[in-house]
């Protein structure tokens, strides 16, 4: 991309951190909580005030679609990818490893080595099927960790529903 790097996009870029970490600091309750949804809001207005955004390619999408596995043609395997990939994963099961332990601690529930285990395997079951959608590995996010100390929702039909909810926006397109 021509434009990587371009002094302009950092400005914009340095703004929106200056921006979130005002919000941060000053900011109080929801808005102080909602800082970076905030900071990337306003990005985009300064953005398409300097006409850096358009919508062309939003306006073209269809209303519903679906992915198509495996768009980018079959898996190539490669001796240096697997190893890369294999240090990948063994660094998201230990942070998981980590996550799951908290998570453990926040909602009072004690975890064994055989949930321990079906997490892990359930991380690597989520990495395999996003290869095959065509997307980066899935792991699971430490924010969401601190999401459930800070609004106490330790309900697992709420993390079911929220997997809904993003299943059904990843069939819109728009």
């Amino acid at each position: 991309n021509p434009g990587y790097g371009a002094l302009d996009n950092l400005a914009i870029a340095a703004a929106v951190l200056v921006f979130i970490l005002l919000l941060v600091k000053y900011a109080r309750g929801f808005f102080a909580n909602i800082s970076v949804l905030l900071g990337i809001v306003a990005g985009c207005i300064v953005a398409a005030f300097l006409g850096k955004m358009n919508f062309d390619k939003v306006a073209k999408a269809p209303w519903l679609d679906v992915v198509t596995p495996f768009a980018f043609g079959t898996p190539t395997f490669d001796a240096v990818m697997i190893l890369t990939m294999v240090l990948v994963m063994i660094v998201v099961m230990i942070e998981s490893t980590g996550m799951f332990l908290a998570l453990s601690e926040i909602t009072g529930k004690p975890i064994d080595r055989a949930e321990l285990s079906a997490g892990l395997r359930t991380d690597g079951l989520g990495t395999l099927i996003g290869g095959i959608f065509n997307t980066f590995p899935y792991t699971s996010f430490s924010q969401n960790v601190g999401l459930v100390a800070v609004t106490g929702v330790k309900s697992r039909y709420v993390c079911a529903a929220g997997g809904v909810i993003m299943i059904g926006l990843g069939l819109v397109p728009k």
